[in-house]
């Protein structure tokens, strides 16, 4: 009877009760109480199992433990939930944009890269410096201005210079995505500083001009610095100083050997001249001072030594944060929807904290079966990709990953442990 006038009282104030029928018979079993008189239990029994069918979702169990929507206590706790998770709700999205813009920001720094590095920037240096310094047929159709191997090599000149400023500003954008105190890469965070011409010096060769056509190395200009020699220069990759420029000025377009490395072996001074006629070649290359020298070697190296960081950063953004944050949105939107509702029940302070969390597990755990390699394929991801969608409506619909767990337990409880015969103590 106590059970039949809660659901009476509540199916009444929510404006579901069509007839008077639970009403009557409630009426009837306390007047037979008070009478002294048993009521009649089938009657009372059939008026709850209606009045259970006509509240539900709502249930008896929810009446009993101060779940009534309709309450003074649950309404007033309902208002100040209505207030904060649509604030909580737009501070998530807010963290899910700037992940999700940061994620492509990374992505596509890791396909940027990917693309230099299939360029080999190094076998395309080198096969330009053959074209100029060896075959010398630069040199030998510099009386044909229209010969196509002055437009084939002004072309590999502007492609070597385009892949130069590419990698100069991947290398700056790798010290922002590394940075930070004691970071691995804090001894390479800074770029090596443009060549500074003279203005006394000759004229640099510029991709229009292109460089000396007399099969050495031509002028390059001076250029004021320390006393390091040119392979030291060229190994730290800092700009060549006075000593070295005058060296790649030559004589007769010949390069000159400092006087201390004359002193060396033979075969050393030929390696030497290697060296140095590789380093006034990457001189020359680097135009009239507005670029920074091509050292493609050392910043691939430093790329790829980032790329390993970056890809972790992106892993960590594509299977963990972003799941969980799409999850919790999701849990967040199911929590606002239901609490507004009066057909379901009140939802206190720890069932709301719990469901919001098991949303945001629930994202990571479907981000596991639908997320693969997201570093190595460096693929633009956009706010709508799959996994982060299947995180959202997971989170927002827990109960059907619930149902799909459980169905997949039992399928193996089923096959692992046979059932017994009837009637038998063996399988």
């Amino acid at each position: 009877m106590s059970s039949l006038r809660e659901a009476v009282d509540y199916a009444t104030t929510a404006g579901l009760l069509k007839d008077a029928n639970a009403l009557a018979t409630l009426d009837a079993a306390e007047s037979a109480r008070r009478d002294g008189q048993a009521p009649d239990l089938k009657a009372v029994s059939q008026a709850l199992n209606d009045m259970v069918a006509l509240i539900a979702p709502l249930t008896l169990a929810d009446l009993h433990f101060h779940r009534n929507p309709l309450s003074r206590e649950n309404q007033a706790r309902t208002r100040m939930y209505q207030f904060w998770l649509p604030v909580m709700a737009l501070l998530t999205l807010l963290l899910i944009g700037y992940l999700m813009q940061s994620l492509r920001q990374a992505q596509s720094f890791v396909a940027r890269v990917e693309q230099v590095q299939s360029q080999h920037p190094e076998q395309r240096l080198a096969a330009l410096q053959q074209m100029v310094l060896v075959d010398k047929l630069l040199a030998a159709s510099s009386s044909r201005p229209g010969s196509s191997v002055r437009v084939q090599y002004l072309e590999k000149l502007s492609e070597m210079q385009r892949l130069n400023d590419e990698l100069v500003a991947l290398s700056a954008l790798a010290d922002d995505w590394v940075s930070g105190p004691g970071d691995v890469f804090s001894g390479l965070s800074s770029l090596p500083p443009e060549p500074q011409s003279d203005p006394g010096a000759a004229p640099a060769a510029d991709a229009a001009g292109g460089l000396s056509q007399t099969g050495g190395t031509g002028q390059a200009g001076n250029v004021a610095g320390s006393t390091a020699t040119p392979l030291e220069a060229s190994e730290q990759g800092s700009p060549p100083v006075e000593e070295s420029t005058v060296l790649c000025e030559g004589k007769d377009g010949e390069l000159l050997l400092p006087d201390r490395l004359k002193k060396l072996p033979q075969w050393m001074q030929e390696m030497a001249f290697d060296d140095l006629r590789t380093f006034c070649f990457r001189l020359q290359l680097a135009g009239s001072g507005s670029r920074s020298m091509p050292e493609f070697k050392s910043i691939l190296s430093k790329l790829g030594a980032a790329m390993p960081t970056i890809k972790d950063k992106i892993r960590l953004r594509s299977e963990w944060l972003l799941p969980f944050l799409y999850g919790l949105l999701g849990s967040m939107l199911f929590v606002m929807r239901t609490i507004g509702n009066i057909r379901l029940p009140a939802m206190h302070d720890m069932s709301i904290l719990m469901r919001i969390a098991l949303g945001g597990m629930a994202g990571i755990v479907v981000g596991w079966f639908s997320i693969g390699d997201p570093g190595a394929t460096a693929g633009i991801t956009s706010a709508i990709a799959w996994p982060f969608v299947l995180a959202f409506v997971t989170g927002y619909g827990i109960e059907a990953l619930f149902s799909v767990l459980d169905r997949m337990n039992r399928i193996i409880a089923d096959t692992t442990y046979p059932k017994r015969e009837a009637g038998t103590g063996t399988p």
